[in-house]
């Protein structure tokens, strides 16, 4: 039934299309093609119903009447659902154009297919909720006593994560390392992880550099004209608080005063020779307000 076709497409044997031919009148097609041994020919019915499976199509050519078999009928959907999911703080943009971000919109959308029928298509939108990447850094100020920077992932309900580190790339680990480039005021760390619904979420993370600094002596010899107290040298220190104990964790002194000093005794009496753990805790001027600690030991030699 020739007056059934509005047009129809050749294609080379890999899809290509060669032409496309509109019926003129009485339905009489006229087209020239290069010699293939194989084509395509696709047809557009004016009336869907015109044909069906195991028909025949007869074109006439210079060579005679051909014969084709119609072995497929593509037919439009008239009504369908597109089930889609998204992540939570992803847009979603529909066949539409628009962008959706909520489950609760329900578009319809109908649009003219190929085929010359009018199809209808009911989005159903499912959210999941997105992961949240957390950072902890430890410490997240560095200084020049202490240039390694532990981090971990404090993120919940992933099943992988990414570190980017200023050093390079991290393994899938909860737990990460790297020693901060000193000559950096501050670096940025960056952690990607990713759910079972295949949602992900990015952390970024700033470490900073403090050019604080404290210094204690490792020895000292309180019987001695040289070097026979204890004391603290500081660079850029806003508060301090020092304590001192025996190894075995007695307090023996304590001072808060950036610019004291202890003599080896304990309530004016000499303490004997050996190890002793100091810690100290203090803040910058930079960071009056983040309290940094140094521990160590000194040797007290009489």
């Amino acid at each position: 039934n020739m007056d059934s076709i509005a047009e129809y497409s050749i294609y080379d044997i890999d899809g290509t299309e060669k032409c496309k031919v509109v019926a003129e009148e009485n339905s009489v097609y006229h087209v020239e093609l290069m010699k293939y041994d194989y084509v395509k020919l696709c047809f557009k019915l004016y009336d869907k119903k015109s044909f069906g499976l195991g028909d025949y199509i007869y074109l006439q050519s210079d060579g005679g009447k051909q014969k084709f078999e119609i072995t497929e009928i593509q037919k439009p959907t008239y009504d369908t659902v597109d089930y889609s999911l998204k992540c939570s703080r992803d847009p979603f943009v529909w066949i539409d154009g628009v962008s959706y971000r909520y489950a609760t919109e329900v578009p319809v959308y109908t649009a003219t297919s190929i085929y010359g029928c009018d199809s209808t298509v009911h989005l159903h939108l499912a959210v999941t909720m997105s992961p949240t990447a957390v950072i902890h850094a430890e410490p997240f100020i560095v200084t020049r006593d202490n240039l390694k920077v532990d981090l971990y992932d404090r993120s919940e309900n992933i099943v992988s994560r990414r570190w980017i580190l200023p050093d390079g790339e991290r393994p899938d680990t909860e737990h990460a390392t790297f020693d901060y480039p000193a000559d950096d005021d501050s670096t940025i760390v960056w952690l990607r992880v990713v759910n079972e619904e295949g949602c992900a979420d990015t952390a970024r993370g700033v470490i900073l550099f403090d050019a604080v600094e404290v210094n204690a002596p490792n020895l000292f010899t309180p019987n001695r004209i040289d070097n026979n107290k204890f004391y603290v040298g500081h660079y850029y220190i806003d508060q301090m608080e020092v304590s001192l104990f025996t190894r075995q964790g007695q307090l023996v002194y304590t001072f808060k005063d950036k610019d004291d000093t202890w003599d080896g005794t304990y309530n004016g009496v000499l303490c004997p020779q050996g190890a002793y753990v100091y810690v100290i805790r203090y803040t910058s001027i930079r960071h009056p307000k983040s309290w940094l600690i140094k521990k160590g030991t000194v040797v007290l030699v009489r």
